[in-house]
């Protein structure tokens, strides 16, 4: 796999529905390919309902812990040691905590909302260490460290609940580093947050990749928050991918050209 650290090869995905007449498949993705190379920033983008989120989850093998009935065709590979094994798979289920962590669009799926800070990053920690097998030597040190780089040191002792929108986004991408991941998917990480966070957020995610070279897929049906960072936007229409676009380059596809001009068209409406 070389520099290939995700490899998704003719992903199809369907899940079972009851709620609909009759109980049929619901097909989401289709024939789906992608390659994602380490130090990537990947933008993967498309209308609401396309499929996005829905491939963040499998990469993340989100669907195995719900109870949801559901097919999966094709291959999920991860690059293990420059060996391919499966996600999921016996190999990856044996990684002790998952190189590749998802941040969700409300983050308060992920984080104990009544737990403070410091107890969750230092649970987290823990966890990391004794992957390790390091010593916890200095762990209030690292706590320290993880609270100042997401700018939420004064938070230190607040639970997620006293927490603005903007202070809980940055938490969950901390606790999330504190447990050295490889590849960070990250599910609409600006959604509902005002114009003026958007870019402090942004700007914290794309450091990730600028200084600890962390790989990045970010989700977003707004392509204007990718085009100046990402190396390539993978568009998805309908759950399939349409396009992968270098956005130093013209679009080709018509969903790209659409998204663009939609977002162009929003901007300009911000900025009167």
């Amino acid at each position: 796999m070389s520099n290939t650290l995700l490899k998704i090869q003719d992903l199809s995905f369907s899940y079972f529905s009851k709620k609909t007449k009759g109980e049929k498949w619901i097909k989401i993705l289709s024939k789906l390919n992608m390659e994602v190379n380490a130090g990537d920033i990947i933008g993967l983008v498309g209308e609401s309902g396309c499929g996005k989120t829905t491939l963040g989850k499998l990469i993340v093998d989100y669907f195995s812990l719900t109870g949801t009935k559901y097919k999966i065709e094709g291959n999920i590979l991860y690059n293990h040691n420059n060996e391919e094994i499966s996600i999921p798979g016996k190999e990856y289920s044996k990684i002790k905590i998952p190189p590749i962590q998802m941040v969700f669009q409300d983050p308060r799926t992920s984080l104990n909302m009544r737990m403070r800070v410091f107890d969750q990053l230092k649970e987290s920690l823990l966890l990391k260490f004794k992957k390790e097998k390091k010593k916890a030597t200095n762990i209030s040190k690292d706590i320290e460290d993880l609270t100042k780089q997401f700018k939420i040191r004064n938070q230190l002792h607040y639970t997620p609940q006293k927490m603005s929108g903007g202070q809980r986004r940055r938490f969950g991408l901390a606790k999330i580093m504190a447990m050295n991941p490889k590849l960070i998917i990250a599910d609409e990480p600006v959604a509902s947050l005002d114009v003026s966070i958007k870019e402090q957020i942004m700007d914290v995610i794309f450091e990730l990749n600028r200084v600890q070279n962390i790989t990045l897929i970010i989700i977003s049906h707004d392509i204007s928050l990718l085009m100046r960072h990402a190396n390539k936007i993978c568009v998805i229409d309908n759950g399939k991918l349409v396009e992968v676009w270098d956005p130093s380059k013209d679009p080709k596809h018509e969903s790209t050209k659409n998204l663009v001009d939609d977002s162009n068209y929003v901007n300009q409406l911000l900025l009167k």
